[in-house]
């Protein structure tokens, strides 16, 4: 994709940890930002899956059940 506003979540993350991994600062300072950025970049992309899920869940209860009556 040419324009990164078409970019998924997950790529934008991606190229913003691997921008960050390649900072000019201290090696210790670098190390941090890094991890930073890779801990919040975990968190965007699990918090909605978080937040969503106890919504859905029934469905999923029901699914399982459904299929796992035979007869």
């Amino acid at each position: 994709m040419d324009t990164t506003t078409k970019w998924p979540v997950a790529y934008y993350l991606r190229q913003l940890i691997s921008s960050a991994s390649g900072t000019s600062a201290d090696a210790g300072d670098a190390m941090q930002i890094a991890s930073n950025i890779k801990s919040c970049a975990m968190v965007l992309t699990s918090a909605p899956i978080i937040c969503i899920y106890p919504f859905i869940q029934k469905y999923f209860v029901q699914g399982m059940m459904l299929g796992g009556v035979k007869g």
